[in-house]
C-alpha cells in the first residue's frame, strides 16, 4: 500500500483519481456530498464491530474523587444534548450551524443537517441498543486490542479492563437531567430555514 499525502484536500484527491481511496468518518459523507463530490463508501458499522472515538483519561484520575465527578458532569452534558438532539435533530442542527460562520460558507443547510444526522446515529449506536449513551462493549474492545497486538502497535496484549471503564458512563447515564434536554428540545422554536430542511428518518 502506497500513502498519500494530500492535505486537507484529501477527499479532493480520492474524487480526482489521484488516490484510489480515502479515509472518511461519519459526517464528512453527507459533508463531501453537499460539495459535489461523488464518492463510494464502505460504512465500517456495517461490518465493523471494533470501538471507535472516546474521551480518554488518566487511569490516576479514577482514584480522585473531585475529577471522577468533573468528568462525570461532563458526561451528563453530554448526554443532555445528545437527548435534546434525538428528541430534536433540527434544532440541534441549527444550533451547530448557525454558530459556524465558516460552515455556512461551505455547506447548505440541508447539506449540514445530513451530515448532523450521520454524526448522530454514530454517537447512539450503543444508546439504540439499550446500553445507555457511550458504552464500551467487551468484546469490540477485545478485537480491537487484539489487532493492533498483532501489527505491534502495543508491546504485548492488552486486555480491555486495562484500557476502558463503563464506570462513568453508567454514572452519566443515570444521572443526567434527561427530561430537561427533551423538554427544551421540544419547545425549541425552529427558524424558517430549518423548519424547510427536511427531516427525512433520523436513526439517533
Amino acid at each position: 500500500m502506497h500513502y498519500v499525502n494530500a492535505g486537507n484536500q484529501w477527499a479532493q484527491a480520492t474524487d480526482s483519481g489521484q488516490a484510489d481511496a480515502g479515509l472518511a468518518w461519519e459526517g464528512l459523507r453527507a459533508q463531501w456530498a453537499g460539495q459535489g463530490l461523488k464518492l463510494k463508501y464502505l460504512i465500517g458499522t456495517k461490518f465493523s464491530k471494533q470501538p471507535s472515538n472516546v474521551y480518554p483519561v488518566r487511569a490516576s484520575d479514577l482514584s480522585d474523587k473531585a475529577k471522577v465527578d468533573l468528568y462525570t458532569r461532563f458526561l451528563q452534558g453530554m448526554i443532555m444534548g445528545l437527548e435534546f438532539a434525538k428528541a430534536n435533530p433540527r434544532a440541534a442542527a441549527q444550533i451547530t450551524y448557525t454558530s459556524r460562520p465558516a460552515l455556512q460558507k461551505s455547506l447548505k443547510p440541508q447539506a449540514a443537517y445530513d451530515s448532523f444526522l450521520e454524526l448522530a446515529e454514530a454517537y447512539g449506536t450503543s444508546h439504540r441498543a439499550g446500553q445507555g449513551w457511550g458504552y464500551h462493549s467487551p468484546s469490540g474492545w477485545a478485537g480491537y486490542l487484539g489487532i493492533v497486538h498483532k501489527l505491534g502497535q502495543t508491546k504485548k496484549m492488552l486486555s480491555p479492563s486495562e484500557v476502558y471503564t463503563n464506570d462513568l458512563v453508567k454514572s452519566a447515564n443515570a444521572k443526567a437531567d434527561k427530561a430537561t434536554a427533551i423538554a427544551d428540545a421540544k419547545a425549541f422554536k425552529l427558524s424558517a430555514t430549518f423548519e424547510a430542511v427536511d427531516p427525512g428518518h433520523p436513526n439517533i
